[in-house]
């Protein structure tokens, strides 16, 4: 994929991105990222973003566009499940 930023640009973004942004903004800017690409390359992007998250030891995954803490594999399930159930009594499912 062609970046669309200069070289001037990429530094000013990287050093934003990695030395002056705060943890939560980082997160915010995955979820702008997911909502403007296109459809067919999310789960990709989704895969990626989860396994660097993984990687760095990260408390946090993404999943259907969203990025949320997680505690472990069964939680990561549940959250999982829960964006893949329809309609239920008050929108909720007990986990």
């Amino acid at each position: 994929m062609k970046c669309l930023l200069n070289l001037d640009e990429k530094r000013v973004f990287k050093e934003w991105f990695f030395d002056n942004a705060k943890w939560n903004k980082i997160y915010d800017f995955f979820e702008f990222c997911f909502l403007k690409i296109q459809d067919s390359k999310r789960e990709s992007f989704t895969t990626e973003l989860n396994s660097c998250l993984e990687k760095g030891n990260s408390g946090y995954r993404m999943n259907n566009g969203r990025v949320s803490q997680i505690i472990d594999e069964h939680e990561i399930e549940a959250i999982k499940e829960s964006f893949n159930i329809g309609d239920t009594e008050c929108g909720e499912k007990n986990i």
